[in-house]
Protein backbone atom coordinates (compact mmCIF):
# COMPACT_ATOMS: atom_id res chain seq x y z
CA UNK A 1 0.00 0.00 0.00
CA UNK A 2 1.35 3.43 -0.89
CA UNK A 3 1.95 6.21 1.62
CA UNK A 4 -0.67 8.29 -0.21
CA UNK A 5 -3.28 5.53 0.27
CA UNK A 6 -2.45 5.22 3.96
CA UNK A 7 -2.69 9.00 4.40
CA UNK A 8 -6.01 9.19 2.55
CA UNK A 9 -7.46 6.31 4.62
CA UNK A 10 -6.33 8.02 7.84
CA UNK A 11 -7.82 11.33 6.72
CA UNK A 12 -11.12 9.67 5.80
CA UNK A 13 -11.27 7.88 9.17
CA UNK A 14 -10.62 11.05 11.15
CA UNK A 15 -13.16 13.04 9.10
CA UNK A 16 -15.79 10.33 9.58
CA UNK A 17 -15.01 10.22 13.31
CA UNK A 18 -15.51 13.99 13.52
CA UNK A 19 -18.88 13.70 11.76
CA UNK A 20 -20.04 10.87 14.04
CA UNK A 21 -18.81 12.52 17.24
CA UNK A 22 -20.31 15.89 16.29
CA UNK A 23 -23.70 14.22 15.74
CA UNK A 24 -23.39 12.48 19.13
CA UNK A 25 -22.46 15.76 20.81
CA UNK A 26 -25.42 17.57 19.25
CA UNK A 27 -27.89 14.84 20.24
CA UNK A 28 -26.42 14.63 23.75
CA UNK A 29 -26.88 18.41 24.10
CA UNK A 30 -30.54 18.15 23.05
CA UNK A 31 -31.30 15.22 25.35
CA UNK A 32 -29.32 16.31 28.43
CA UNK A 33 -29.16 20.10 28.09
CA UNK A 34 -25.40 20.05 28.61
CA UNK A 35 -22.33 19.51 26.46
CA UNK A 36 -20.78 16.13 25.91
CA UNK A 37 -17.20 16.25 27.19
CA UNK A 38 -14.43 13.66 27.38
CA UNK A 39 -15.34 13.18 31.01
CA UNK A 40 -18.93 12.26 30.06
CA UNK A 41 -18.05 10.17 26.99
CA UNK A 42 -18.68 6.96 28.91
CA UNK A 43 -22.39 7.86 28.97
CA UNK A 44 -22.65 7.40 25.19
CA UNK A 45 -19.70 5.18 24.22
CA UNK A 46 -18.76 2.03 26.09
CA UNK A 47 -15.93 1.68 26.76
CA UNK A 48 -14.79 5.22 25.99
CA UNK A 49 -11.48 5.32 24.18
CA UNK A 50 -8.97 8.04 23.52
CA UNK A 51 -6.01 7.70 21.18
CA UNK A 52 -2.68 7.31 22.93
CA UNK A 53 -0.60 10.32 21.98
CA UNK A 54 2.35 9.18 24.05
CA UNK A 55 3.65 9.84 27.52
CA UNK A 56 3.34 13.16 29.35
CA UNK A 57 0.11 14.05 27.53
CA UNK A 58 -2.78 15.47 29.51
CA UNK A 59 -6.34 15.75 28.25
CA UNK A 60 -8.73 18.47 29.35
CA UNK A 61 -11.70 16.32 30.31
CA UNK A 62 -14.00 19.34 29.94
CA UNK A 63 -13.37 19.65 26.19
CA UNK A 64 -15.55 17.94 23.61
CA UNK A 65 -14.32 14.74 21.95
CA UNK A 66 -14.61 16.37 18.51
CA UNK A 67 -12.18 19.08 19.68
CA UNK A 68 -9.46 16.45 19.99
CA UNK A 69 -10.43 14.85 16.67
CA UNK A 70 -10.03 18.25 15.00
CA UNK A 71 -6.56 18.46 16.56
CA UNK A 72 -5.75 15.00 15.15
CA UNK A 73 -6.87 16.10 11.69
CA UNK A 74 -4.75 19.24 11.92
CA UNK A 75 -1.71 17.18 12.94
CA UNK A 76 -2.32 14.73 10.10
CA UNK A 77 -2.50 17.60 7.62
CA UNK A 78 0.78 19.01 8.94
CA UNK A 79 2.37 15.64 8.20
CA UNK A 80 0.91 15.46 4.67
CA UNK A 81 4.11 16.56 2.89
CA UNK A 82 6.23 14.17 4.94
CA UNK A 83 3.96 11.18 4.29
CA UNK A 84 2.77 11.85 0.73
CA UNK A 85 5.59 12.48 -1.70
Amino acid sequence: MSNRSIFELSETCVNNSIDIMTALEEEYQVMNERSLTLDLLGEVVYPPRCPDHGTNMNYDMNKSPSHYLQNDLELLNRLRHTIVK
